[in-house]
């Protein structure tokens, strides 16, 4: 079981280390320098829009309603 976890977890490396090259070749190749295009990769929200960010607001505040709502049914349930 826990061969499957390292699988998962080298998985997971090996995609966020792709996207994140993928992501500063295309930056650089945008006309960004190195420290920009390395910037911008990891801190995603100084380059978004602001209807970007409302849309990304509205997402967290929908997750974290429903994390709530499923706590209360849950604890309903039990009680």
């Amino acid at each position: 079981m826990e061969m499957i976890n390292v699988k998962i977890a080298g998985i997971v490396c090996l995609l966020f280390s792709t996207l994140i090259g993928v992501s500063l070749i295309l930056d650089m190749a945008m006309g960004f320098n190195r420290k920009d295009a390395v910037r911008n990769a990891f801190i995603p929200f100084r380059v978004m829009d602001v209807g970007e960010t409302a849309v990304i607001g509205l997402f967290l505040l929908l997750l974290a309603a429903d994390l709530i709502m499923t706590f209360i049914r849950k604890r309903k349930g039990k009680g």
